[in-house]
């Protein structure tokens, strides 16, 4: 059974047409996204993972629509 595989894909391009805020080491939310970030790559069980990373989602929309507030 192949539980995880690889895709290799060009990152860099993909954000190069997305405007997203900087880390911010001052920021709750900035610290909180990172905290949920690595308690995600260190998750070995994938359902426990699967629980985080809907955290990272939130965590990161939450941002996200935050700056996205600040520049209407």
């Amino acid at each position: 059974m192949i539980e995880a595989h690889n895709v290799a894909t060009n990152i860099g391009d993909i954000f190069k047409h997305v405007s997203l805020p900087a880390y911010n080491a001052s920021s709750a939310g900035h610290k909180a996204l990172s905290k949920l970030v690595k308690q995600a790559h260190q998750e070995h069980d994938s359902k426990d993972r699967g629980k985080i990373v809907s955290k990272v989602r939130a965590a990161a929309a939450k941002i996200i629509n935050a700056e996205i507030a600040l520049r209407r």
